[in-house]
């Protein structure tokens, strides 16, 4: 019996050494798959707009960007070109390492449209911008449809003819005219159809033409807000909340707001007696022009 014992002990002991060193090399892995993904973090990072070209830019900003994980699907650029300011605002399929890959593709693409079309046919450039990235994930329209793609808002402003040029995939942008004595929140929406291959037919983007004015806010944003669950109820935020919180504080600095809209957010999400998991990336960005 007592030797039958020590053959269990032994047998125990060894399984117990080859489960440590499994959980070692687990760990190990593990440490150096997060080390790639905050060292693509600081390369995604690097090719996001600057915070010096938004301050050389706009008299007021912000830009509340909440990653779901450690990269992101949703991005934000500001290219300045000439007489134009060209903001945008976008949402790739997915999260985390997937919508990452589809950010820089889709960075890459624009950057590249940027250079050579008319920047104030907005709705072409995103024609041109869905062409390009059907062709980059060899989406084939005529057979499957391939849900791979971004939503995204794109602002164009012309400081010298003080006009406004948006378009957007699924995307809206918000602005809000301080020098109404009534104001309110204007929401301007984009077509209800996405970059890349869709269920239906793919119809051309359509650009809208705003006159801006002196000290005009305006916020560009993805759906991770909207759409976050949380709160006692345990529902989503919703766009009703969403234009009341804006409109509700529009009025103070930028620098402000954002501290006021990470809070909120915050909060929605961890109530305090109840917590619940960030489901997408959030990115809303603020301008005072």
């Amino acid at each position: 019996m007592n030797e039958s014992l020590g053959a269990a002990n032994e047998l125990l002991k060894h399984n117990k050494d080859e489960l440590t060193a499994k959980n070692k090399k687990i760990d190990k892995q593990n440490v150096n798959i997060k080390s790639s993904i905050k060292y693509a973090k600081r390369l995604q990072e690097a090719v996001f707009a600057s915070e010096s070209v938004f301050k050389n830019s706009f008299q007021d900003y912000f830009i509340l960007f909440k990653p779901r994980d450690i990269v992101s699907g949703d991005f934000y650029l500001l290219e300045k070109v000439g007489k134009y300011k060209v903001v945008v605002a976008a949402d790739c399929t997915g999260h985390g390492v997937p919508g990452a890959f589809m950010s820089m593709l889709s960075i890459t693409l624009i950057q590249e449209i940027i250079r050579y079309k008319n920047l104030e046919n907005t709705g072409e450039f995103l024609n041109e911008l869905r062409q390009k990235v059907i062709l980059a994930l060899k989406q084939d329209v005529g057979k499957t449809y391939i849900g791979d793609g971004l939503d995204i808002s794109i602002l164009v402003i012309d400081t010298e003819e003080n006009n406004l040029f948006f378009s957007g995939a699924y995307n809206s942008f918000f602005i809000i005219r301080n020098n109404l004595k009534d104001k309110q929140l204007e929401e301007i929406k984009g077509d209800r159809m996405p970059i890349g291959t869709y269920i239906r037919e793919l119809k051309t983007f359509t650009t809208k033409k705003i006159k801006a004015e002196k000290n005009d806010n305006l916020y560009l944003f993805t759906d991770g807000f909207k759409d976050q669950f949380g709160g006692e109820n345990n529902m989503k935020f919703l766009n009703k909340n969403f234009k009341e919180m804006i409109f509700d504080n529009h009025h103070k600095k930028m620098s402000e707001q954002n501290k006021i809209y990470t809070q909120i957010i915050e909060n929605w999400i961890d109530t305090g007696t109840k917590e619940f998991n960030q489901i997408d990336d959030i990115l809303l960005i603020g301008i005072k022009i």
